[in-house]
């Protein structure tokens, strides 16, 4: 038997017996579309399972974050303070100060408070006692606890009168702010943790008051 293109095609006689219309309809079956060749559609019709493409899952990839590379980095747990202050003019104006700028000298840091610096001192074993009493020595005590924090952080604690109700507590200048670093800047907050203020108790630019 051959096939409508004249291919010779080996068929079982059994199966002439078993389909109506003999030879013209194996002909017809022969030359017609093979089952890969059915589409889609026929081969659902017909009940011939379709294969179902795998899926891809491709890994998201992760988001990144952009910085900015020039602006000011701040560790965490040290809140930032602007270097900048507000002055007064005649009446009710104002104007923004940049302190790095400034021929005037600000000083940074918090109003002085003794008793603090005193506890603090005997919490850590720094007091000075003298006598027989053992009386401790307040001014030898600020000295000694102004001389541990030198040594542990390289800023040199300076108690200055600026004209104002209390002392400040100055930590460095405008002269020197370019060259304190950031490690530097975390042990001034861990200092000021100690002595009781509140982990973002702000940090000002004090100047002297006329």
């Amino acid at each position: 038997m051959y096939d409508s293109h004249g291919n010779a095609v080996r068929v079982d006689p059994s199966q002439l017996r078993k389909v109506k219309g003999g030879y013209e309809l194996m002909e017809a079956t022969l030359s017609g579309p093979s089952s890969q060749q059915q589409k889609p559609q026929q081969r659902r019709a017909s009940g011939i399972p379709q294969r179902v493409p795998a899926k891809i899952v491709r890994p998201q990839e992760a988001r990144v974050q952009k910085v900015n590379m020039l602006a000011p980095r701040t560790p965490h747990g040290i809140p930032s303070t602007p270097d900048t202050v507000q002055s007064k003019l005649s009446g009710a104006s104002t104007r923004t100060i940049s302190v790095r700028r400034s021929p005037t000298t600000y000083w940074h840091g918090i109003p002085y408070m003794h008793r603090l610096f005193m506890k603090l001192a005997i919490s850590k074993g720094w007091e000075v006692r003298k006598g027989a009493a053992r009386v401790i020595d307040e001014e030898e005590t600020a000295a000694a606890v102004k001389d541990a924090f030198l040594e542990e952080t390289g800023i040199r604690l300076r108690v200055r009168e600026l004209g104002r109700p209390l002392p400040i507590l100055a930590f460095y200048s405008n002269r020197e702010m370019d060259g304190v670093t950031q490690r530097q800047k975390y042990y001034i907050r861990r200092f000021l943790q100690e002595l009781g203020y509140a982990k973002d108790f702000p940090l000002v630019w004090y100047s002297k008051k006329d």
